[in-house]
């Protein structure tokens, strides 16, 4: 899967997006969301918080 970049990241509507490796962004309005971290420990799923876009680029 190829890695979203800040172009694509600014005009996504509405919903949950994978960036690879457990690297999400939920976008809550064009150009505005957060991203998160999924994980799992002792086979529960697990999500951290990391920050908001746009403050935040990976």
């Amino acid at each position: 899967m190829k890695k979203l970049n800040a172009k694509q990241l600014s005009i996504l509507t509405k919903g949950k997006y994978h960036d690879g490796n457990g690297l999400y962004i939920s976008i809550s309005s064009p150009g505005k969301g957060r991203w998160s971290f999924r994980y799992s420990i002792n086979k529960k799923s697990r999500e951290m918080g990391l920050g908001s876009f746009p403050d935040i680029l990976f």
